[in-house]
Parts: structure tokens; sequence; C-alpha cells
């Protein structure tokens, strides 16, 4: 979490949606820093709320500042946790995340199945969605804009006007492609059918570069979507 007083921002740091580049090129600007470990770095919006209103102590209206995100193609989120977890490093037996490693020979489309699963699920995959990480306690939309990580220009465009500097995030924390990401239908009927506010949010975001909190929770929800953009 990045919180910038004086402008009244604060940016939720998704998992695997340039996290890393944001807090490396904006921590020094922001007066509140919650980093370091992943767990603290990407608090999702409840606890980020939370945290700082616990911080703020009265000081300022939490209700004044502005809640941001982005947000990527749920097929694509996925299947970067998969390339990051199956990277060569990881494999090595004294690598501290050596558990969370995706066992050689596992596909995309097992790993999917595994993601899928109830009760207790293999360490290689993610413990939460996306959408989760940007809701609020009844599950709504809880950031007020939600920005494509796709169209990361036009973000990065809208962010250095609102903190008035200039902002290109530098390349971080990248994993090259490993195997295939091509899902089968029924995998797709699956995912888009176990998180539907993912996809019906990102099928927003393909026509769009931002989704606003008070439309996209003011709005009938549609038939979840498998389709997305390849």
């Amino acid at each position: 979490m990045l919180a910038f007083v004086k402008k009244r921002l604060v940016i939720i740091n998704v998992s695997k949606c340039a996290s890393t580049s944001m807090h490396s090129l904006l921590h020094p600007q922001a007066d509140i820093v919650i980093g370091g470990s992943p767990k603290l770095k990407h608090l999702n919006f409840r606890e980020s709320f939370g945290m700082l209103e616990f911080l703020s102590s009265g000081k300022f209206d939490i209700s004044e500042f502005e809640f941001v995100s982005l947000f990527r193609n749920p097929v694509e989120w996925l299947y970067s946790w998969y390339c990051y977890r199956s990277r060569d490093e990881i494999k090595n037996p004294n690598h501290p995340n050596y558990l969370n490693r995706v066992t050689d020979g596992m596909s995309f489309e097992s790993f999917c199945s595994a993601y899928f699963q109830e009760g207790k699920k293999p360490r290689c995959v993610p413990g939460s969605h996306q959408f989760d990480l940007i809701s609020d306690e009844d599950g709504l939309l809880g950031v007020d804009k939600c920005f494509s990580f796709h169209s990361l220009d036009f973000f990065e465009s809208w962010l250095s006007d609102r903190l008035k500097m200039k902002i290109k995030f530098p390349a971080k924390n990248t994993s090259k492609s490993f195997g295939s990401r091509d899902l089968s239908e029924e995998t797709l009927a699956d995912f888009s059918s176990k998180y539907p506010n993912d996809f019906r949010l990102f099928k927003k975001l393909a026509i769009d570069p931002v989704v606003l909190k008070e439309d996209f929770n003011s709005e009938e929800h549609d038939t979840p979507t498998n389709s997305y953009i390849r």
C-alpha cells in the first residue's frame, strides 16, 4: 500500500500488476508505505482501509481519500503466477520459496485446476483472486478507480497528473513465459463461473481503461463470460 496524504490518494498494490515497479518508483514520494514482505506490500483494500484508519488517528478524514488499483486479465494474472513459481531459481532446495514451486511436469491447465479446488490447495497456487484484493466487506468493488494493467500508459498519464510528477514504471520482477497458457473451454468456463466478478470487471476494462466504483457496483450483473483477450 502506498498512501499520499496531501494528495489524498492510496494505491492498492495488486500482485502481478506492476506492484514491484510501482513500489520501487513511488515509495520515496509516498507519506505512508506498507511493504517489506509480500504479505504487507499486497494488503487488500479492506486491510489497507483499516490500516490507514488506524494510522490517521483522527488527523485526517479517510473518506477524502481516493483508492485506486490496477487489474489484469484474470487468465494472464494466473498465468503470471504459474510462470513466477516455475522459474529455475525457485527449484533449488535451498531457495526460501522452494516449497512454493510448481512441480516439474505440471501444466498451466493443471495449475488452474489446483487453483479452483476447494479446501486446502497446493502451495504453488495463489491463495486469493484479484477481485477479492480490491473488494469491500460486502463483496463489492472497493477501490474508487480501477485501471487496466493492459493500458499501463493511460494509468501512468493519469497518475502523473494526479501526483504532479512524471511517472514511468520500470520493468521489475517479470517472469519469462513457461509452457502454454492456452486453456480448454471447460477450464475457462470453470474459471469464469468461480470468479465471475473478475471476468465482469475485466470485460469492462477491455472497453475502457478505467472503471469507476459507482458504475461497476450499480450495474446489474451480466452472465459470466469466459471470453478474454489473448
